[in-house]
């Protein structure tokens, strides 16, 4: 892939013009595949990345009189953001217990003439579960009747493995006329440092998302542009690639827990595998630091996610099979530390939800 660096680097005013060419060929990508209609001009907004996406749509659509609900265990920049915005925050809980979906019935009970959105995160960070369609029909619904704003942070999408496609949230009944959907290319394409990413939704909500991003400045270069449209005339390809590669690290993964004799939850949609802390340890972020220390294997604590990840720990498969494979060997030579007596031993645990 070439991109002929003196179409890019002409001046400012040259900006728009690739911004609606990129906006374009999104609008596309999303109708071809999920059959969803979006206006590039009034639908749709570039932003720079996750982070200041998340940032800038919580930012522009709560106060600090309005109440949101976010997910628990879920990624910390959610609390993060709605703090920053002076909002009410609630959690509901994402676990086996509610089969990894929102309790619709449980934020109901506990909503409040002030709240003003929920969170949701599908494929979901940390436990790598994922919802259908109806999920988010109920959810959507929920959100029409009582006029909230349904953030759907959607930047593991493209992760699915082993022929599973996730939908989106905007699919639903009633998505676009209550959600804002959040993707990011540097998640798409795993380019970590590739900062651009895309807000989808009703022009009533992009419009003040629009607003804070020209406060802020915060608009893509028309060289990162530019590599965003290349990466999607070829997003078949990579994405095959990356599939295929995070199948063969998870099996890998798996079949590396079961020598251990650890729990964890299957599931492949997002590139993460959740685990049971192996028997007797309760401490999430003790046990981590214990396996850095004595193995230099580094995974993140449960408890990082939230009160509800305790007891869990994260691994991420975005390594190589070599690295992952050197990992379990020196967790393997501390097996009178960590292994579970062949007693204790069990099946690979059952996740509810989607896999």
């Amino acid at each position: 892939m070439r991109i002929d660096q003196s179409e890019i680097w002409g001046d400012a005013s040259r900006l728009a013009d690739f911004e609606l060419r990129l906006k374009r060929k999104i609008a596309d990508w999303i109708k071809n595949d999920y059959d969803i209609s979006l206006d590039p001009e009034h639908e749709m907004l570039l932003t720079t990345g996750n982070t200041p996406g998340s940032f800038m749509t919580i930012m522009s659509l709560l106060d600090k009189n309005s109440r949101i609900f976010i997910p628990e265990p879920g990624y910390s920049l959610y609390r993060a953001c709605a703090l920053t915005a002076g909002a009410e925050i609630e959690t509901y809980t994402v676990s086996e217990i509610t089969d990894f979906q929102p309790n619709i019935e449980n934020i109901r009970s506990r909503m409040g003439q002030n709240t003003r959105a929920i969170v949701v995160n599908y494929p979901h960070n940390p436990t790598s579960k994922g919802v259908d369609l109806k999920t988010y029909d109920r959810l959507s619904e929920f959100a029409s009747k009582n006029n909230i704003i349904v953030i759907a942070d959607s930047v593991y999408l493209l992760h699915g493995g082993d022929g599973f496609s996730h939908p989106m949230y905007l699919q639903s009944i009633h998505g676009k006329a209550t959600g804002i959907e959040l993707i990011t290319f540097s998640f798409l394409f795993n380019l970590p440092a590739f900062k651009i990413g895309v807000a989808l939704g009703h022009r009533d909500f992009i419009s003040p998302l629009r607003k804070f991003r020209m406060t802020f400045n915060q608009i893509p270069s028309v060289f990162d542009m530019e590599i965003a449209d290349k990466l999607l005339d070829n997003r078949e390809e990579v994405q095959n690639f990356f599939s295929q590669r995070f199948a063969e690290n998870r099996k890998l993964v798996y079949d590396s827990l079961d020598k251990l004799g650890w729990e964890y939850l299957p599931s492949s949609y997002a590139p993460f595998v959740w685990i049971k802390l192996p028997h007797r340890r309760r401490v999430a972020l003790t046990f981590c630091r214990m396996l850095l220390k004595r193995t230099g294997v580094i995974m993140l604590p449960g408890s990082f996610f939230g009160e509800e990840g305790e007891g869990y720990i994260r691994l991420a498969l975005g390594q190589s099979s070599e690295k992952i494979e050197e990992a379990f060997k020196r967790i393997e030579n501390y097996s009178k530390i960590y292994k579970v007596p062949k007693k204790m031993k069990s099946k690979r645990r059952a996740g509810g939800g989607q896999d």
